[in-house]
């Protein structure tokens, strides 16, 4: 199957099967190289601002999260919920600042929710669901690891 990119800009992607909108997906990265626009992107995006440290970019210092260094501290399942709720926060006002208000709606965020979590050792799992302005929604597993 083949997809009309026609004056859309692309990317690559990075995760395997974010194509279908409201389905489960492990965010891993991906081997064979594949163009990517739309909803694809967005979560992309998305993700990689999640999961980038705050301040990465010595040139954007406003790029990126401190949701990772917040996951380390985690003790109770509310802990989650409130890391993620202000660095998803933070991520989304990030993208709206910085989106081009000539973008497809369905590459601009709307919103993302966490929708569940579980806790193994050190690793958490991160059930997310991404909507865009057009109305699309991605539902994604995302795994976060790190190491002590």
């Amino acid at each position: 199957m083949s997809t009309d990119y026609t004056g859309r800009t692309v990317d690559l992607a990075m995760f395997p099967d974010l194509t279908q909108p409201n389905k489960f997906v492990n965010a891993e990265f991906s081997c064979a190289p594949k163009a990517i626009a739309g909803i694809s992107m967005l979560v992309q995006n998305y993700v990689r601002i999640l999961l980038s440290p705050l301040g990465c970019y010595v040139s954007d210092p406003t790029f990126g999260s401190n949701l990772i260094s917040r996951l380390k501290q985690v003790q109770y399942s509310s802990d989650i919920t409130n890391a993620f709720a202000t660095e998803n926060s933070r991520v989304i006002s990030y993208m709206q600042q910085n989106q081009n208000p000539a973008s497809p709606l369905d590459e601009q965020i709307a919103s993302a929710t966490l929708t569940g979590s579980n806790i193994s050792g050190t690793s958490i799992e991160l059930d997310i669901t991404v909507v865009s302005q057009a109305g699309t929604g991605v539902s994604l597993l995302l795994p976060v690891q790190w190491n002590n």
